[in-house]
């Protein structure tokens, strides 16, 4: 089942992230729960995450 697979492959990249210290952020657990559900493409889900994390450093003033 391809939302079974999306599901692994987030979990595994998600897990890698908090061992390098990642903190939870909800913005981008939606987006990758988009992706997980197939609302989203890889490059779509790829494209919303570039985009908060722009929004995010505008918004800290980097």
């Amino acid at each position: 089942m391809e939302s079974a697979r999306r599901k692994r492959a987030i979990d595994e990249a998600r897990a890698s992230n908090m061992r390098q210290g990642y903190v939870h952020d909800p913005i981008l657990e939606a987006i990758t729960d988009r992706f997980v559900r197939g609302d989203t493409t890889l490059d779509e889900m790829n494209d919303e995450i570039e985009e908060a994390n722009r929004a995010q450093s505008q918004a800290a003033g980097r």
